[in-house]
């Protein structure tokens, strides 16, 4: 079906209650009443027509951005099984591996997707050594 109806008889009163003992037994007794005949439909039907829809695509802007997040980008040498623990005063010999590893100071905001330069400082007056340039490995 599409919907229905329901018909009801709703009495409604005020009453009292003799609590004083006067006489008129313990019987309660209604003062005013009033019915009420209260009838409910319910239409479940609705009908609509489209008579026509329009979309239009807007433009599509494009836009690269990049942004300099170094001030938030902490590079140091660590261990590999260590990502997060800076290792110093570690001693090398000519083809050892050095593992350089990057955190995030800023709270999780800022993810390191590549290096883009790493100059190695060599102390005893060496000359620095440019591992990354412009994101090149050398």
């Amino acid at each position: 079906t599409r919907g229905g109806w329901v018909e009801v008889c709703i009495e409604t009163y005020l009453e009292f209650t003799d609590n004083l003992n006067l006489g008129n037994d313990d019987a309660v007794q209604k003062v005013n009443f009033k019915n009420n005949v209260l009838n409910i439909s319910v239409s479940l039907s609705a009908s609509y027509d489209v008579d026509q829809v329009s979309i239009v695509r807007e433009e599509v802007t494009k836009e690269d951005l990049k942004t300099d997040y170094s001030e938030f980008i902490r590079g140091f040498e660590c261990e590999e099984t260590s990502p997060y623990g800076p290792v110093t005063g570690k001693v090398y010999n000519q083809g050892d591996e050095i593992t350089i590893c990057a955190t995030d100071e800023s709270g999780g905001i800022v993810q390191v997707e590549e290096f883009v330069d790493l100059v190695v400082d060599q102390q005893e007056g060496a000359s620095d050594y440019n591992f990354i340039l412009n994101t090149l490995y050398n």
